[in-house]
């Protein structure tokens, strides 16, 4: 199932915990949406999207981390 698809429920469970980080699988994500429509602007995002159906990563770092 895409987090596309559960995107309001999704984005309230992320605001209501305040995640440090964050790591999906089977995103079903595509490069025409962008990392601002799934994630709040405080979460740097790396996304690997698949070009087919299914599949897909991210990872999400809040911006209270310091990394490189």
């Amino acid at each position: 199932m895409s987090i596309i698809n559960q995107l309001g429920p999704f984005q309230s469970y992320i605001y209501s915990k305040q995640f440090n980080i964050i790591t999906l699988t089977e995103t079903w994500c595509h490069p025409d949406i962008s990392d601002r429509e799934i994630l709040p602007v405080n979460y740097t995002v790396s996304r690997n999207d698949r070009n087919s159906w299914g599949g897909g990563v991210l990872l999400a770092i809040s911006d209270t981390i310091c990394f490189e």
